[in-house]
This record gives structure tokens, sequence and C-alpha cells, in this order.
């Protein structure tokens, strides 16, 4: 599935995404995202190629974020949109990361309220984030059937 940009998702051609924004809002709780620099790239320490170079975002303090997210046809998409001054160096997008109070607001509002008031939500200038680049690890320091 896609990330759905919010812009499209209200817009007035929603596509595959008018049902499932209208009737299936949901969240997802993290520790943080990671984005892909645009242009930086550093070396693969298990291939010797060149990647580009991840970030890692997260909230001040170690708090959850709170990602936006719809639900349909059993898969679940997460929301995108324009990125603030913390990701806008890194990416040209970002998740919707929603304060408690707007996280309540996105699962219940009613359509009509969501319709008239998306636009407060798109705007994430005042969301802080912390930003720090990803170091490769090398196959072998992660060991087996290590995940992270």
């Amino acid at each position: 599935m896609y990330n759905t940009r919010l812009e499209t998702a209200m817009g007035p051609n929603p596509g595959m995404w008018e049902q499932p924004i209208a009737q299936g809002r949901g969240i997802v709780v993290t520790g943080g995202f990671f984005e892909a620099h645009a242009t930086k790239t550093t070396r693969s320490p298990k291939t010797g190629r060149k990647i580009k170079q991840q970030y890692r975002f997260e909230s001040g303090g170690g708090t959850p974020l709170l990602l936006a997210t719809v639900c349909g046809q059993g898969c679940f998409s997460v929301v995108t949109t324009r990125p603030n001054a913390n990701v806008a160096p890194v990416h040209n997008r970002m998740p919707l990361a929603l304060t408690l109070a707007e996280a309540r607001w996105w699962l219940r509002a009613p359509w009509p309220n969501l319709v008239a008031n998306w636009q407060k939500l798109a705007n994430r200038e005042g969301f802080a984030l912390t930003a720090a680049p990803e170091q490769p690890a090398a196959s072998a320091a992660l060991g087996q059937g290590t995940l992270f």
C-alpha cells in the first residue's frame, strides 16, 4: 500500500482514499520514523555501494509519536503531509504526526467536521521533532536473527 497524501485524500478527487479517509481513520504509535535524504549518500558497510543517508526523526523527550493512518480492504496506509522545518531539509513529505488531542479528534471527528477542518492538521510547523542521521549497520554486527 502507498502512503496517503492528506491533500489528495481530502481533495476533490480522492480516488481510492475516499472510503478509508471517511470511515477508516486510525493511529499508529511509534518511537520515530525514518526518511531518506534527497541528495546525501553514505557507503553501505555491507556492499560498499553508495546508499541514501537515512535520518531518524523522534519527538523530544522520548514521547511516542502518534501517526495518522487510514485503513481499508485489510490494509493500512500512513497519512503524509508537507514537511515542517525539521523534516524539510531531508525529505519533501512527512507522516502526519499528531498530538494526543489531535489524534482523538482524527479518530472521532464526524466526516463534515473533518472536511471543514483538515487543513489545520496539515500544517505541522509547530510539531517539534529531532533528527539524527542513522549509521548503516554491517550485517555481521547485527547478528543472526536480529530484527533491529
